[in-house]
């Protein structure tokens, strides 16, 4: 993105010659070479160039961050096609969408009949820093299906599994997996805010399936977390009544003091940044009682979802339960005072209030 910035400017401003132009081109990729992405010597199997022949991914190369800015959906379907007709256990694919994210691009791989099975994340770096995340995600695939083996005998959570890598010759590598189900928690609440009663028995099962996977895989004073449990990495399929997990190269054992930092990043929706997307707005030509009843709901919302939680932990009598639900009440607090802050930030969009 900034190299493309660059480009713009010296073209407009400076108005090179295109031998100019070129050289320029090379200075400026040359400074975006990560050192270690210039020595790389170790092999990798599956690994196949746009061609279809088999290549060395760590031989020495440079990565081109403008072949990534330029790499297109179509691309990515021409290479799922080649991959899938080598790999007969990915389904068939003929349609592509691609969704841009603050970090990467997600690829929406489509069947015959408008369905999606598939998607592919786009690891926009050198292959050296995108393995060790790849291997994990492999690594997680015994883990992951005697997960999800069981959801329905035990009501736990489901998590996407990892479906294979396409390596691409200069512009990253794009990670399979299956398809999440449903809507992440971010929709939900939206769809909640104004429907409190329909969403009331769902907000408490995601956190029954959330605590049953917690009392499932806690022992010896680990446990294991997604460390970025944002509520756009957790989905909910409202017709199963079923939640997912994505972002699975996060799904990490952590020691149990870490648990707390987790249950945060979905409780408390208070923080505010860069890449932060503001939890609770206000929607134009709406009076403040309804601002303040759907704030109202939410709340009541994250409250069900504790309670679930909470429940399902239980049935692992070795986590210590002493100030959990104590800090998941502050992290509600928080996100409860900052939605009543954002109404009055924005309070010049409301609607006049009825009069009664």
């Amino acid at each position: 993105m900034y190299i493309k910035k660059s480009e713009s400017f010296f073209r407009k401003s400076l108005k090179v010659n295109l031998f100019h132009y070129l050289m320029l081109n090379i200075a400026l990729s040359s400074l975006f070479i990560e050192p270690h992405a210039l020595a790389m010597n170790k092999e990798i199997e599956d690994v196949n160039n746009s061609s279809g022949n088999k290549i060395n991914k760590f031989e020495s190369e440079k990565f081109s961050y403008f072949a990534v800015a330029e790499f297109t959906p179509e691309k990515a379907l021409e290479l799922y096609q080649k991959k899938q007709s080598k790999k007969q256990a990915l389904p068939e694919a003929n349609g592509v969408r691609g969704h841009r994210t603050d970090t990467s691009t997600v690829y929406f791989f489509y069947t015959g009949n408008n369905h999606c099975e598939i998607v592919g994340k786009h690891l926009q770096e050198p292959l050296k820093s995108a393995y060790p995340c790849i291997q994990h995600v492999k690594n997680l695939r015994n883990f992951i299906d005697e997960n999800n083996k069981n959801v329905d005998s035990a009501n736990l959570l489901r998590i996407i599994q990892y479906k294979g890598t396409i390596y691409t010759e200069n512009a990253g590598s794009i990670v399979l997996f299956d398809k999440a189900d449903g809507e992440d928690f971010l929709k939900c609440f939206y769809h909640g805010r104004s429907a409190y009663e329909e969403w009331k028995p769902h907000a408490y099962n995601m956190g029954l399936q959330l605590g049953n996977f917690y009392a499932r895989n806690y022992r010896q004073n680990k446990i294991m977390l997604h460390e970025d449990l944002h509520l756009e990495n957790i989905f909910y399929d409202k017709e199963k009544s079923r939640v997912c997990l994505i972002d699975t190269e996060s799904l990490k054992e952590f020691p149990i003091e870490k648990f707390r930092d987790s249950l945060a990043r979905l409780f408390d929706q208070s923080q505010t940044g860069p890449h932060i997307v503001e939890f609770f707005y206000v929607v134009p030509n709406t009076t403040r009682e309804m601002c303040e009843n759907e704030i109202q709901n939410i709340t009541y919302l994250f409250h069900h979802i504790k309670e679930g939680l909470l429940e399902g932990i239980k049935a692992n009598q070795d986590i210590p339960m002493d100030t959990i639900k104590e800090f998941i009440d502050q992290c509600i607090d928080r996100t409860y005072q900052r939605m009543k802050q954002v109404l009055e930030m924005e309070s010049k969009h409301l609607a006049p209030s009825e009069k009664k």
